[in-house]
Order: structure tokens, then sequence, then C-alpha cells
């Protein structure tokens, strides 16, 4: 018969039907499961995060436990379940309750101690067991239940049996988890001063590029820093992360156990400033005292601001719902505030959102065509008006710092000079300033670069050039059902501004009116005519051309009216003196009039011939003069 047979495979050996006679085995029966089960469980286990505490390897404890199995001659075979580098504080997979975390030889000697295998079960102490009262408590009632006797060879335990051993058995597993609690607290603090100090934390060589030399000390590893400068390289050319991590998968596999690389193993290399000689402690670059430079500061700002620029854009597969998209990350959801997703529509791309969300709420979807007209029109030119760089007050800062240092250094001299100071003082005071100098300065040139204003016109930018004005002028583009809001940056000090969703039908064009928030692509003049006094909205009266009612209107008309009446009750557009840049850099200015509005018209009459407008050309704008 097998070990852990059951009572109806014991019945059914006998030829005796369990289901038929309810009665009880027999002593000898009895006997002969229990010479069955005799086994020796012995449980070893060390804490990984505790080895200058646990001194007692694996094979001692085992061979302890060996040794008291003989001396107390315990019949049975000795099985031994081993959990190296394991904390007492996880539990079997069996009581697990949705953590994702186990010890593994734990929740076998559990499913074995449930099967009725375990006769004894040998530990070293009842900490190794559990670190845990209430863990504790629940293997005890499973050893008693079971009837599997428990001992230790390094502390004597009372049977669980009775009250007063089931109580001391209490305090002992309260004892160990309050022990685990002080380590745990000991531990943290030790880590939190080391990081604090700027000291080394772990291995190195979890670090590609770095490896261990020594205790507290960081080299740079000759055989994969040239992989990381490639990989910098790589990336500020033009490559995707998708085509790196596979390149990295192919050259150094094995620094990973095997394991391939992935476009968020790239990330965290890319923006990782041990690479720059810096760390990063509590939100501020300060110089690292353990790991060397490997990366040029420049070459390593311009890859943290690509990888910026590119946040939700795939760059990677130019076919496919992966082509680059330049407002990704920008449009959001106007009801649960999530990024749009890209999304084939009618052979093109449209946002929507992947949330479900009340029957009351819908967003309208627009071709990518239409979104980029819209962001053109309105956008692109204050990408040249908009000149004043961001402020960075790190930067500021650490300036500042370095002015008032030479300044120092210069008073100092010259009160030497002046017989004010001796020449030791000076040595010391000398020293210490110089000192300080050059960690400001270091700290300075590991700093992203001043960010200077761009006077590149809208298409000569590069797609990543693009990007990155509109990330700085625009945070956020809320959709909703009827309207789009547009949230400015904080440093533009623009209010909201709000534009409606209006339908378009093109000249021929006989299916469902198209969505749209422009008629077709406008120039600077053109997109600034229509904006409101306050800058909150967008009048497009002078463009209204509706001829809903009019069945043949789509073979000779081009329409374009509100999709919500209710929006077109705004104020008239701006008149007045208004500026924009022209192609060879110089500033146009115009006057409201009979002039400015037949200049205005000129230009929007050819710019609506061009795009396939000619009805809208036809009936043309309001000409600013009141006519």
């Amino acid at each position: 018969m097998a070990i852990g047979s059951t009572s109806s495979e014991v019945f059914t050996t006998l030829c005796l039907p369990e289901k038929r006679y309810n009665y009880l085995p027999s002593k000898r029966q009895k006997a002969k499961g229990n010479m069955q089960r005799q086994t020796v469980a012995i449980y070893a286990r060390t804490s990984k995060e505790y080895k200058n505490v646990e001194r007692i390897s694996i094979d001692q404890q085992v061979e302890d436990a060996r040794r008291l199995a003989q001396t107390k001659n315990l019949p049975g075979e000795v099985q031994p379940y081993i959990d190296p580098d394991r904390s007492g504080s996880l539990p079997a997979r069996q009581w697990a309750e949705g953590q994702r975390r186990y010890r593994e030889n734990f929740t076998s000697l559990v499913a074995d101690i449930q099967a009725g295998k375990i006769s004894c079960l040998i530990c070293r102490k009842l900490d190794r067991l559990a670190r845990g009262t209430e863990m504790t408590l629940r293997l005890l009632r499973l050893l008693a239940t079971h009837k599997v006797r428990l001992l230790a060879t390094d502390e004597t335990l009372p049977g669980a049996d009775d009250d007063s051993g089931m109580f001391t058995l209490t305090i002992l597993a309260a004892a160990a988890e309050y022990e685990l609690k002080k380590i745990s607290s000991n531990t943290r603090r030790a880590l939190e001063y080391i990081r604090r100090h700027g000291g080394k934390l772990g291995s190195a060589g979890r670090t590609l590029g770095y490896r261990d030399a020594g205790k507290g000390k960081v080299d740079v590893d000759p055989k994969t820093d040239t992989v990381v400068v490639e990989m910098f390289n790589r990336y500020v050319g033009g490559e995707s992360l998708s085509s790196i991590a596979k390149w990295l998968t192919l050259v150094v596999a094995q620094w990973r156990g095997g394991q391939g690389y992935n476009n968020s193993h790239v990330t965290r290399m890319l923006t990782n400033v041990h690479y720059i000689g810096m760390r990063d402690y509590e939100g501020k670059l300060e110089p690292s005292k353990v790991h060397p430079s490997i990366i040029d500061p420049a070459i390593f700002w311009q890859a943290n601001e690509i990888l910026k620029n590119r946040k939700g854009v795939h760059v990677g597969n130019p076919t496919g719902n992966k082509a680059p998209h330049l407002l990704s990350g920008l449009l959001k959801c106007g009801s649960c505030g999530r990024n749009m997703r890209w999304k084939t529509n009618r052979g093109g791309f449209s946002a929507a959102c992947n949330q479900r969300h009340d029957a009351g709420f819908s967003q309208f979807r627009m071709n990518e065509i239409a979104w980029l007209e819209w962001a053109e029109s309105f956008f692109a030119p204050m990408m040249q008006i908009n000149r004043e760089p961001v402020s960075n007050p790190d930067r500021a800062l650490a300036l500042t710092k370095l002015e008032r240092i030479t300044a120092n250094i210069g008073n100092l001299q010259a009160k030497f000079a002046s017989g004010d100071l001796n020449a030791d003082l000076l040595a010391g005071a000398l020293e210490l300033a110089t000192v300080e100098r050059d960690k400001v300065q270091q700290q300075l040139d590991a700093m992203p670069p001043a960010d200077h204003p761009t006077y590149k016109a809208w298409p000569e930018m590069t797609f990543d050039e693009k990007r990155r004005a509109l990330l700085r002028m625009i945070e956020r583009v809320d959709i909703h059902a009827d309207k789009v809001t547009v949230t400015f940056a904080k440093h533009t000090n623009r209010p909201p501004m709000t534009f409606p969703l209006m339908l378009r039908r093109p000249v021929g064009y006989r299916g469902k009116p198209l969505n749209c928030l422009t008629p077709c692509r406008l120039t600077t003049p053109e997109a600034s005519r229509v904006e409101t006094p306050d800058g909150a909205t967008v009048n497009w009266q002078a463009y209204i051309i509706d001829r809903r009612g009019d069945r043949n209107a789509y073979k000779t008309t081009a329409q374009f009216y509100h999709a919500n009446p209710a929006h077109a009750a705004v104020p008239p557009p701006k008149r007045g003196l208004f500026s924009y840049p022209t192609s060879d850099g110089k500033v146009f200015k115009t006057e409201s009039g009979k002039v400015a509005g037949q200049l205005l018209a000129t230009r929007l009459t050819k710019r609506l011939t061009l795009a396939g407008c000619e009805a809208l050309a036809a009936t043309g704008p309001d000409t600013g003069n009141g006519k």
C-alpha cells in the first residue's frame, strides 16, 4: 500500500466497501496506517535580508535535526524541507490568501501534513517555521489536528495538546514576531543612513556598465561600459526603445541570466543618473560618491528630452496602429481624464477612450488629419511667438551658489593682500571654498542644459521638436461630446480655450458630415481673426455655410456648421492690431479696416481654394470693415 493512503483505500484493499458497511477500522488496521506515515520532517530556513543576524547555516540545521532524530529513536524516513533565503513572514501557498509570494518547500510541508504523511516535525527554533503569531498558531493547530509531534534542536517546546502548552507557544510566537519587526526596523534605519550619505546599496553588477570593486565601492565594467555608450548613441540617433531592447538581448543577454530586455528596462537605463556620476536623493540631483560617470551629460539629457517627447508615441513601427501620433498623451477623456487611444477609422486614425462611461456621456471621434489641421492652425504660430524659455529653479540656485563662492574667494585674496588675513587661514579657507566650488560646478554640469527658445518655423521642425514645442505650451486637451477644452501650461499665463465641435461636408461628398474643429488648415492671421476678445473660444460666423435642407447642396456647395447650435452664440472676433511672423522671420503687422480686410480675404480665398473648399472661398469671410 502506498504512503499516504486514505481510509477509503484501506477499506478497498481489505474488500470492505466503506459506503455499505459503517464501522471503525480495527487496531491492527490503525497500526498499519501509522507505520505508513512514519516520516520525520526536518524544516530548515535562512533569511536573505538578515544574513548578518542569522549565523546557523542550512547544513548545520539539518545535521542537528538528524542527530536529534537518532537520539530520540524516531522511526521512519527523514525528509528535509529547505527554504534558503526566504523570510519567515511568507506563508504557505495554501494560506497565501491573495499574496503573490510564498515559501515553496514550506508549502510542500503543509501539504504533506494535511495528507497525513508526517509523524514528527523537527526545526531549530519555532521562528524558523513562522515569524508571525497568527501563522504560528495556524500551524500549531494543524499539527495538533493531525497528531504531529513538534521538536526543536535549540529550544524546548511544550506540547500543543493542552492549554498551558498552547499559551507558552503563543508567547514564543509573539516574541518571534516582535524580533522580526525589530530587525526590520533596524535594517531600514541602516539603509536610510547609507542612502542619506550617498553610500552603496545592493550589488553594482545589477546596473549595466558597473561592477563591484570591494566593500562600498563601484567601478566601471570594461566589458559592458561600451554597450551603455552605444545604447545612448543609438537612441539619440533615432532608434526606438523596442529596437534597442532587441539589440541588448542579443549582445548582453547573459547579464540577466538569459532573460531578454524590454522597453521598460531600456527606459530605466536611459533615465539612470548614475551614468553621469550623479544620484537622485529626495528629488534633487547631487554628485554620487560611489558611481563614476560613463555618459557625457549632454548626450544623457538629450536622450531624456527625446524620451519625454516620445512618451505615449509609438515610433518603432511606421505601419499599422503604431504610426507616430503628434498629439499622443495630450488628448484626454473629458469624463475619466485618461489618455485617448488612437484607433483605425475609415482608413485613418481617430482618438477614443477605452473606458466605459455612463449612458449620458460620449466623446466625438475625429480623423487625425482634422486634429493636425486644428493644431497647426492655432498652435503652430505660437511656437514662434512664445519665445520665453522655461526657467529651471535648480540651475538658477546652483548658479547663484557658484557666484557667491567665486566672490568669497576674491574677498579672501583681497584681505590677504591688505594684511588682514594670514597665509595659514587663507590656505584653509581657499581649500574649503575650492572643494565647494568644484562640487557645485560638477552638479551644474550634470544638470539638464538651459531651455533655450527655438526660432525654427513649424514646417522646418522635426517630429521630436514639434512634440517638445507642444508639450511646453499645452498641458492637456479634454475631449467632450460637443467641444474641446485646451488647458495651457502655467508659464504661458493663458486661460483655458474652448473649441466647439463643427461639421463639414466637402463638395461632392454625399456621406455623413465629418467631425472637425476648423473648416481647413488656416494661416496665422486667419486663425487670429476668429478668436474672441477674451481668448476663451472662437467665432466661426464668417465661415458658416449651412444648407442641410437642400438635397443637391453637396454637388456645388461645401458645408460648414456647428454640431451643437448652442455654441454659435459667442462674441464677435477681435478687431484691431495683431501681428504674426512671416516665412522670412519678419513680423508683419496689420490694422483693422478696409485694407487689412481685403488682404485677409485675398489670402483666405486662396487658402480655401487650394484646400478644396471652393464654396467657402466664393462666399468669403468677414472682411473686417463692418459690411
